[in-house]
């Protein structure tokens, strides 16, 4: 690669925060070197539109007051449409033409191979640098954002559990996580929760025992209870059938079939929400109601009369993608800004910046998608792909293990938290 004259960033996929930060450490630290820096709005569906003002120049002044922002001031998008040669091609033409020598991404796994496919046409280099909340990408022990996340999280469960305890109340709150459950996990410990289930583990999260433990645990005086809930803990996706199953045993269920359409409607969604946070919040309401009814008329114990755990479901979603980024995760996006552009003018790039051992460093980013598609292939199948492990070179199986350690003790913590 000849002297680097202009390279461009990009904020791709889901956004997290930090990915401020890491823009006005790429614009700064590149200036070392003058080497102009072009922001590309909207990722690689900007690079590929390249609408007026998509592709523009990105001064120092233009980031001083943003390291402290959440979001992206250069906008993020999920583009499938990048997967196709002749899109790719597009955006490749687009970049020569920008007079773009290089490419520092911002976003996860499937950015970074965006950006490969993309240097497979324009032979401009990239540099990925990990951002995502999930912190699940198997060659960095950390990804920016994860840090933020998992503070606002914790933050919006302790104002739950506040009101929750007021109300002698159960929470039942879904927390962002797809495929890995380290935010799920981190918050349950961090607020106390009474149970949590992960993507890891969802044969961990056994309903009945936990809500037999929490009447129990009510019964010797135990006011509220949080449980938390990964978004992809459980594949709770409905078809026609199982919509129509679910009506008909409401309906058989229900007063012989004698109720009203609507109803009937609402009582089978109840049953078979989408969501299995708010599965478990109706199934904890029905299941202590009738066991302390059941009490009350053993024991005579008025406390019991009428009662049930009152159950809420509240979803975080992407809230935990907003607010100011930590202190940790703006010293560490700058830091990583700053080495991906060192290695672009070093004419080291087709990297990925890393956190191996503590320490700020990077891998070739072929190896790091590579362990990443064995990692996610394990998961899926729950069955080591031996072939490909052998073919690893040292950095890459020990990030391999390492990431299999990491799921193996999430899956222990989760299972022994939800014993209660």
């Amino acid at each position: 690669m000849s002297k680097v004259k202009r390279i461009a960033v990009i904020t791709s996929g889901g956004d997290c925060q930090a990915m401020n930060a890491t823009v006005r450490a790429v614009v700064l630290a590149a200036r070392k070197y003058n080497i102009e820096t072009v922001g590309i709005m909207d990722g690689f569906l900007g690079m590929t539109y390249r609408r007026p003002g998509d592709f523009r120049v990105l001064r120092a002044e233009d980031v001083e007051n943003i390291i402290n922002r959440g979001g992206t001031i250069l906008n993020s998008a999920r583009f499938d449409e990048f997967r196709q040669e002749s899109v790719v091609k597009i955006a490749a033409k687009n970049m020569q033409e920008e007079g773009i020598d290089a490419l520092v991404i911002a976003g996860g796994d499937g950015s970074f191979r965006g950006g490969l496919d993309l240097l497979k046409h324009s032979n401009i280099p990239c540099i990925g640098i990990p951002s995502t909340i999930d912190n699940d990408i198997t060659s960095t022990e950390y990804t920016l954002g994860f840090d933020t996340a998992l503070r606002n999280t914790i933050e919006m469960a302790d104002a739950l559990r506040d009101t929750c305890n007021s109300h002698q109340r159960c929470n039942v709150i879904e927390v962002m996580g797809r495929n890995c459950g380290q935010i799920a996990l981190m918050t349950a410990l961090a607020v106390g929760a009474s149970a949590v289930a992960i993507p890891e583990a969802p044969e961990a999260f056994d309903a009945d025992r936990v809500i037999d433990k929490m009447i129990e645990a009510r019964k010797k005086g135990k006011r509220s209870f949080l449980v938390i809930f990964a978004e992809g803990a459980f594949d709770t996706s409905l078809t026609d059938e199982v919509r129509k199953a679910a009506l008909d045993t409401a309906a058989e269920k229900y007063l012989g079939g004698k109720i009203s359409g609507h109803d009937l409607a609402k009582i089978a969604d109840e049953n078979y929400i989408s969501s299995y946070g708010e599965q478990f919040r109706t199934k904890l309401q029905r299941r202590s109601r009738e066991e302390f009814a059941r009490y009350y008329a053993e024991t005579g114990d008025v406390r019991f009369k009428d009662e049930y755990i009152e159950t809420k479901f509240a979803r975080f979603a992407h809230v935990a993608r907003g607010g100011s980024p930590t202190v940790y995760d703006r010293v560490t996006a700058s830091r990583m800004g700053e080495l991906a552009v060192d290695l672009i003018a070093a004419n080291k790039a087709n990297r990925c910046i890393c956190v191996h051992d503590g320490k700020i460093t990077s891998m070739d980013i072929w190896d790091a998608i590579n362990v990443d598609s064995v990692y996610r292939k394990y998961r899926k199948t729950g069955v080591h792909d031996t072939e490909a492990i052998a073919k690893f070179n040292p950095l890459q199986k020990k990030l391999y293990e390492n990431r299999v350690k990491i799921t193996e003790e999430l899956i222990k913590s989760a299972a022994a938290l939800s014993e209660i």
